[in-house]
């Protein structure tokens, strides 16, 4: 009984959230694949946004960058 109760707290939240997340793609229409997807662009665009302040610190660094 404590395992599903910890289970419980620890997953409850997202397993309702993903849930929710597909009962509205397929009520929308949206295909699957896009709500799949979704996440894996989020983390592309994350990456890119981390890599340009990198190099406008590494120019900064430099001094080339931002004055």
């Amino acid at each position: 009984m404590k395992k599903v109760l910890n289970w419980l707290d620890d997953y409850l939240e997202e397993v309702l959230l993903v849930a929710a997340l597909a009962a509205m793609a397929v009520i929308m229409g949206i295909p699957m694949y896009f709500v799949q997807a979704a996440p894996l662009a989020g983390f592309v665009l994350s990456a890119v946004r981390v890599l340009q302040r990198w190099i406008v610190e590494f120019q900064t660094v430099r001094g080339k960058g931002e004055d």
